[in-house]
Parts: C-alpha cells; sequence; structure tokens
C-alpha cells in the first residue's frame, strides 16, 4: 500500500512539473501570422478554432458580422472586446489584430488573432493554443465569447 501511494505521489508530482515546463514552453513563440490576406489554418490538434475555413469542420466556428459603416467604430469594438475577455493586445496593424491570453494556474499562453474583412462586413477570429493538444475547449469558448462582444457593431 505504502509503494502505490509514493508511485501515485510521484506520477502527480512529474504531471505537475510536466505542465509547468510546457506553460514556460508556450511563452515563446507567437501567432503565425496572415496568409495571403486570410487567418492560418488550424492544425489537426483540437486546440485551435479559427472562422476562415468553413471546410475544416472540426475547427470551424462562424464569423461575427458588423454593420457599421464607420470601420474605425469596428477596430475600436474590437479592441473593447479584447480587453474585456481578458486579452492582451500585442499588435494592430490596419485590420488585423494579435493578442495573447495567458492562464492562470499554469501559465499557458495562447494566441489570438482577428481580421476584420470590409468587403464582406465578417470580422474572422482565430484562437489557437501554442502548446499542447487538447485545451479542453478554452479557445473556442474564448472565440465564441470574443463573438458575443462583438455583437451588435
Amino acid at each position: 500500500m505504502k509503494l502505490l501511494l509514493t508511485l501515485i505521489a510521484v506520477l502527480i508530482i512529474a504531471a505537475l512539473i510536466g505542465l509547468s515546463v510546457m506553460g514556460m514552453m508556450s511563452k515563446s513563440g507567437g501567432a503565425p501570422g496572415l496568409i495571403s490576406g486570410k487567418l492560418s489554418q488550424c492544425p489537426e490538434s483540437p486546440n485551435c478554432v479559427c472562422t476562415e475555413f468553413q471546410i475544416d469542420t472540426d475547427h470551424y466556428l462562424p464569423p461575427a458580422t458588423y454593420n457599421s459603416n464607420e470601420i474605425s467604430t469596428v477596430r475600436k469594438q474590437v479592441r473593447a472586446a479584447i480587453n474585456a475577455s481578458g486579452g492582451e493586445l500585442l499588435r494592430e496593424r490596419d485590420n488585423y489584430f494579435v493578442a495573447t491570453y495567458t492562464s492562470g494556474t499554469f501559465g499557458f499562453v495562447d494566441d489570438l488573432e482577428v481580421r476584420i474583412e470590409q468587403d464582406t462586413k465578417q470580422i474572422h477570429i482565430r484562437s489557437a493554443s501554442r502548446v499542447g493538444y487538447s485545451d479542453l475547449g478554452a479557445n473556442r469558448e474564448r472565440a465564441s465569447k470574443l463573438k458575443s462582444l462583438l455583437g451588435g457593431v
């Protein structure tokens, strides 16, 4: 019984160390950026969501839409939504935004990218983990929350 408890304790400690190391690893890197004017497609892992590629049903989320004719109003709303959802805006250029979100427990860093498409009046979102495989739905939840904060722009 004592050996079993020791083994369980060692496994728990190893898992916590592994998660801490992954959290530190996620601090390097960054958002992939635009490719041919669009957000990057998600990798095969389930820790990413993107509104650009409807054909990728595992990672797809419909884009947000807006009605305003003033793009400055839409940009302001995107900045406010990122801030309200706990993101740190790192970069803004024209109609493209990059932000990061950091988890509390192990400090995992996720990247969020937003692209405003003026022709279709859509706001495209990509949210992805930098490390690991599963995110327990955190990126889908974040993108959905951002969409709801942008509703009615």
